[in-house]
């Protein structure tokens, strides 16, 4: 029997440097080179975490949500932080969120009008991402696989040089656990690498 959506709540809410100086004026210093890519360094340890996907390119950063290995569970969002002057929220075949193939999201996969329990969306320096296994009959899954991927493209015109730190913060995160019953969604803590332009 399909459940009611209701019990699947979406657990998140959607959804430069100057220099002066008394030298000659005859002279000048040579302008910082500007960055052209960045690298992203996957976060110590193996709790929830955002870790680099294969797929990533110099210019083109496909991010894994990973949870806990042996936490089983049905799906997790989160909202995450990251200055839009410094980056570009990317999409992924032409979305904000792909799913990683570990969850359920439909209650027929083969039936291409049955939606998926999937959704990511933007607000100015907030991605939002979320996905869900639909059909509370089917079992929970182990979470310390990939459940769904984002990404972050370079900006070119936004003033980088190379070392530059571009911040990211998860800022809300729940996830929905592998008993409905409590109709509870719990907090998660989601580790960010290390984003440096180059």
């Amino acid at each position: 029997m399909k459940p009611s959506l209701s019990l699947l709540v979406l657990p998140f809410a959607l959804l430069g440097l100057v220099a002066c100086g008394g030298g000659s004026s005859s002279s000048s210093a040579a302008p910082a080179p500007a960055a052209t890519t960045f690298t992203y360094t996957d976060p110590a340890g193996t709790g929830w975490r955002l870790t680099r996907d294969a797929s990533s390119t110099p210019t083109h950063l496909v991010l894994n949500l990973v949870g806990p290995a042996g936490t089983l569970g049905r799906g997790a969002a989160f909202t995450l932080k990251g200055d839009a002057t410094r980056l570009t929220w990317g999409r992924i075949e032409g979305e904000y969120i792909q799913d990683a193939g570990l969850l359920e999201l439909a209650f027929d996969p083969q039936d291409p009008n049955d939606p998926k329990l999937m959704v990511g969306g933007i607000n100015g320096d907030l991605l939002m991402a979320g996905a869900f296994q639909k059909d509370r009959g089917l079992s929970p899954k182990d979470l310390g696989a990939p459940l769904f991927r984002v990404a972050i493209d370079f900006k070119a015109n936004a003033g980088l040089h190379p070392g530059d730190a571009i911040p990211l913060t998860v800022v809300k995160a729940r996830m929905l656990p592998d008993d409905l019953s409590t109709r509870q969604t719990p907090d998660i803590t989601i580790a960010t690498g290390t984003l440096i332009a180059h």
